[in-house]
């Protein structure tokens, strides 16, 4: 998964969460102290984040722009969507709290 990193001001990413549940709940000195600890990184449209029961979901990824569809393929490389996500969404929540390796590509 190769990505484009950076680092944005904090106020960015302030403003990012200011607006998404459960982020939008917290006090803006949380949400600043919080920001310190965000990497943001860019993927071009088509980038594979996870790869089914071989990705280790170590991080919250969270959708800023654009969108992330998640599928599964069977032995025929059939693939059938399972889940869209878009601005504001989140991706690998599951895999963090179970434990697990990405169930979905």
């Amino acid at each position: 998964m190769a990505a484009d990193v950076h680092s944005l001001a904090p106020e960015v990413v302030v403003d990012f969460f200011a607006k998404i549940m459960p982020f939008k709940e917290l006090d803006h000195e949380t949400l600043h102290r919080m920001a310190r600890h965000v990497k943001v990184d860019f993927f071009p449209k088509g980038t594979r984040l996870f790869h089914a029961h071989e990705t280790e979901i170590s991080h919250l990824l969270f959708i800023q722009q654009g969108g992330v569809k998640s599928f599964i393929m069977d032995d025929e490389g059939e693939v059938t969507l399972k889940d869209y996500r878009g601005e504001g969404d989140y991706i690998g929540a599951l895999g963090i709290i179970r434990g697990t390796k990405a169930s979905l590509m």
